[in-house]
């Protein structure tokens, strides 16, 4: 008589090693998808705190940069009239030397415009 075959039905009462060994796999697989969502959250969670940490610095940055730059737009302006209050002095203190510069300056400036213009149109 011929031996027969270990059934393979479903309602088979004998373990099955190899049903074990993929239900343990499944279950493996299962925490470790687990665990990388949990490490992908971390990661996110991460990023955001860092880029909150730039933008932070990046404000700050901006803000001392701002500073600097008025604080020496200030210092300019007030040596700006310095400079005009000196010329105001000055001209005071010797009106017609200034007046002779002015004059002296317009008439160069003049001459130079004049021999910029392109060239003149001779009367007939």
């Amino acid at each position: 008589m011929a031996e027969k075959a270990p059934s393979t039905r479903a309602n088979d009462p004998a373990p099955d090693p190899y049903r074990e060994e993929m239900d343990k796999l499944k279950n493996d697989i299962g925490k470790l998808q687990s665990d990388v969502s949990e490490l992908v959250n971390l990661l996110k969670d991460s990023a955001a705190d860092k880029g909150a940490d730039v933008k932070g610095k990046v404000s700050r940055e901006g803000e001392r940069i701002f500073d600097e730059v008025m604080a020496r737009l200030d210092e300019s302006v007030t040596r700006g009239k310095k400079t005009v209050d000196d010329v105001g002095e000055q001209i005071s203190e010797h009106p017609v030397s200034a007046l002779f510069i002015t004059f002296g300056l317009g008439y160069i400036l003049a001459k130079l415009t004049e021999h910029g213009g392109g060239g003149s149109a001779k009367p007939d």
